[in-house]
Formats: C-alpha cells, structure tokens, sequence
C-alpha cells in the first residue's frame, strides 16, 4: 500500500498530513492523486484563498502506520517555536463562552514553500530513513537531448563562441524535469552554479518549482522566488550554493536584478522556457542581457525561428513530435543510440 505526507498552503499557513492508498484505486497511481484525493475531502463551502499543493511525499517505504510519521512531524514542528513556527489550534465560543478546543494540522511557518517542504522531508529522513521525494530518472531520448547539449556546449567552450543553444522540443518533452537535471549536470561538468529562468509566461516558474520540491536529486540546491520579499538577500546569503532563481520578462526596472548581475557570470546560466512567446521581444532580451549568463538555452515548442531571432546560434536541436511517435512505435533510427546513452 502506498502512503503518503503531503504539504499543502492556503493563504500562508501550512497543512501538513497524511493519506494512503485506498482499496479500488490503481497500484499505478502517483503520490500526488493519492494526496489529492485525500485533499479534496477536506474542502467545504467555507474553504476560501487559493490552494497550492507544494509536495506528496512518498513514505511507503515505512513498515508502519503512516499515522505515526505524521504525528511524528507535527510534534517536532511543534517544538520548534524559536524558528517562529507554530501550530494552529481550532478553539469555538458562543458569545465569550469557549464550547471546543482542540489542535489542527495546520501551521504557520515562516519559510517560503521549497523550505517548508526540505524541512519535512528532513524529518521523514530522519524517522523512516530514506526520503519522500522521487529520484528522477530520464527517460532514453531525455538523456540523448542532454548530451547533445552538453557536447555542444563544450564545443563552444573549446572554440571560444557565443553560448547560445536552442531546443525545439515536443509537447510532454518533461522539459521542467529535464532542464533541471540539465542544470545539475552543467554544474557538475563545467562549474556552472547558478540557474536563472527568466520567463515571460510566468506559471513555468510554478512548474520548476513543483519539480524541484519532489525530486531529491536536487536537495542540494537553492530556489530563490523573484516574488519573495528577501529576494536579494537570500541570493547573498546562498552565493556559495547551487541556485535556482526565477525573473520576470515583465519587469521596468532591471535594477531589481542587479544582485543577479553582481553573480560571477562564468558561473550563470539561463534557461528560457516558451522562448518564442514573449521572450523573443526587444524589451525581455533587455532584460535577459542584462542578468550577464554564461550560458543561454533557449527553449520552445514552436516557432524556433522566433525564439533565435536576434541571437547568433550555430545549430537548433531538435525533438519533434513524429521522433516521439516514432519512438512509440518502435522504429526511430536512433534506437540504438539510445542503448549506448542508457
């Protein structure tokens, strides 16, 4: 039986539970449509703001109830009350006269989302010895994209040109997941260490971030939110880690990024999802240029020629929907190339 913690916000505050697998339900189903379901049981006509599920943590690698890991997390959340957090206790009155009191599952914690979820998977390391997030694993031709990038980029390296690269890559690609594995691999190869994603559609950022909060593959890094009120200081404060950082196409003052700037561009790279749509204006490449990257991988679906326009770029790597059908089907011509990258 599958089991599962999740960590979902509603105007701020944290609820943090449990929910398992139920009879009837597919043995191929996610952790996240576990937690959902589980989710929306407990909305009502009084449920108001805006939901967000940061994270469905998989424990069922745990011999025991999943009760007791959740409980587990709420009393050690409960004791950490010099880091500002606190539970949220229900207490009812009619007139001054308190009727009913009793403790919630909801807390307030004063971390942004990608915090929240680390410090809970912390605690689920702790007590079932192994943790809730996923371990990506690229499917065969995610691999083979991403060392045609990498060799690429060495190439650059090596001849000394301008580090622009562009990917046309299909829908249901996974270029979220793949461009953070990317990333992780960039860093381990070349140095890189800081990913800034500048976007113009601004819910890709919401998809990074999704991501980045269920894959232990990146424990290690830092995302840093151009929304969060300490934005610039908690770039400075992370200078010497891996970062992700997230930026606006729609900004007036490029000011607001001059700590992007101040970063060693050696170590910059910037990976601009939906490249042909919006980011392609004179405007958004102010603002690209002016974060100063290394590197630039430009991304899109379509309209590649859009994408590159005003950019000097050698080769586009492509990944068409046909590759993916006939990978499908069994009778893509780079098949075995696929077996030597896997």
């Amino acid at each position: 039986m599958k089991k599962v913690i999740y960590i979902y916000e509603i105007n701020g505050e944290y609820k943090i539970g449990k929910a398992d697998q139920r009879e009837g339900q597919s043995n191929h189903i996610s952790p996240l449509e576990i937690a959902a379901v589980r989710i929306a049981e407990q909305l009502t006509a009084a449920t108001r703001g805006k939901l967000i599920i940061h994270a469905a943590l998989d424990i069922s690698h745990y011999d025991g109830n999943s009760t007791e890991v959740e409980s587990e997390i709420h009393h050690r959340l409960e004791m950490m009350t010099e880091e500002g957090i606190s539970r949220i206790s229900r207490e009812i009155y009619y007139k001054d006269e308190m009727i009913k009191h009793g403790s919630t599952e909801w807390f307030i914690i004063p971390m942004d989302p990608s915090e929240v979820v680390e410090l809970v998977d912390s605690m689920i390391r702790d007590i079932t010895r192994k943790s809730g997030k996923a371990t990506y694993k690229a499917r065969a031709y995610q691999a083979y994209i991403k060392a045609l990038v990498l060799d690429q980029v060495e190439e650059l390296i090596k001849n000394k040109k301008q580090r622009v690269i562009a990917a046309e890559l299909a829908p249901r690609f996974g270029k979220t997941l793949w461009s953070l594995d990317l990333f992780k691999a960039l860093c381990e190869e070349f140095g890189y260490q800081y990913l800034i994603l500048p976007a113009y559609v601004l819910t890709a950022h919401s998809s990074f971030l999704t991501d980045f909060n269920g894959f232990s593959d990146f424990n290690e890094m830092v995302f840093v939110d151009d929304k969060d009120p300490n934005f610039k200081q908690k770039i400075q404060d992370n200078v010497d880690k891996q970062m992700i950082i997230t930026t606006s196409l729609h900004t007036s003052d490029k000011s607001k990024y001059d700590v992007i700037k101040s970063l060693d561009s050696s170590k910059k790279v910037a990976i601009v999802d939906e490249a042909d749509f919006g980011a392609h204006t004179t405007t958004s490449k102010e603002v690209i240029n002016h974060l100063e990257c290394d590197l630039k991988l430009l991304i899109t679906g379509s309209a590649i020629e859009r994408a590159i326009s005003g950019y000097e770029v050698n080769e586009v790597i492509q990944w068409s929907y046909t590759d993916m059908l006939l990978l499908q089907d069994g009778t893509h011509p780079i098949l075995d190339n696929f077996k030597k990258v896997a």
